[in-house]
């Protein structure tokens, strides 16, 4: 990896901010998850009578982003208000669990998208499962909602992040979503809404979750969070759990390392 500039030095007055970009590149083909302990050694002093003087060692991302967009959405299972590209599962998408068990894209896979208005988080998706079992299967989207500096220095999950549980059916009124605060004492997210909709070989669903209930710890001016999906998909009630994910991790319920990011757009 070759950065460009690999140092620098700036001088700021106080309460300024300045954006310095950063060219990189690889001399040969690398998985970016092999990046995750790419480090920006910092070095800062003030202009002070007796300045104060800190060393500091500082996560860096290498990845690509993606967008929250501002849309207004109708939660009633049609996706036809949604609008810009699906997010979706490679194929074949990481797996974990019964691995084995997997047969291909018709049997378990997932595209879906993310918006916000001013009220709502809202999330779009098209699950294809030849076999939706609703006693065992689960969609489940992992997000965590922290100011980015905390989720780059604390990767573990706890305060500020929610684990948004899907139990689908068929039958749209037998669907539940569970949207739940991690913490000492986790606590479920009133005020959600949900719509299912089944479709050949799999089924649609959309929901919406007060932003404002999401966002604590960044508050009205939230800038991005990150999330990761997860698909516990069980065809006959005699099998084991296969789970399918969109970002590799098999530690996908404890760290926030593999998710994805999603930026507020400006």
């Amino acid at each position: 990896l070759y950065l460009e500039p690999d140092h620098f030095e700036v001088e700021l007055s106080p309460g300024a901010r300045q954006e310095i970009a950063c060219r990189f590149q690889f001399t040969q083909a690398m998985d970016l998850t092999q990046l995750g302990h790419v480090t920006l050694q910092t070095k800062m002093r003030s202009h002070d009578e007796r300045p104060w003087i800190a060393e500091l060692t500082l996560p860096v991302t290498i990845d690509r982003q993606y967008t929250c967009p501002h849309q207004v959405i109708q939660v009633d299972g049609d996706l036809k208000d949604w609008v810009g590209p699906e997010v979706a599962f490679t194929n074949p998408p990481p797996r974990f669990g019964a691995s084995q068990q997997w047969q291909g894209p018709e049997d378990g896979s997932l595209r879906f998208r993310i918006a916000h208005d001013d009220q709502f988080l809202y999330i779009g998706a098209t699950v294809q499962d030849d076999a939706v079992l609703p006693e065992r299967d689960r969609l489940r989207f992992e997000l965590d909602a922290r100011p980015l500096a905390d989720r780059l220095a604390n990767p573990k999950l706890g305060n500020g992040t929610y684990t948004m549980t899907l139990a689908p059916s068929r039958s749209a009124d037998q669907s539940k979503l569970t949207v739940t605060r991690r913490g000492e004492q986790p606590t479920d997210i009133l005020g959600v809404k949900l719509a299912v909709a089944a479709i050949p070989g799999g089924y649609k669903c959309e929901w919406a979750v007060p932003i404002e209930s999401l966002m604590t710890t960044q508050g009205a001016t939230w800038e991005g969070f990150q999330l990761n999906a997860v698909m516990l998909d069980i065809d006959q009630k005699e099998d084991a759990d296969l789970f399918l994910l969109w970002r590799p991790a098999e530690d996908v319920d404890q760290s926030n390392q593999r998710y994805g990011f999603f930026a507020r757009p400006n």
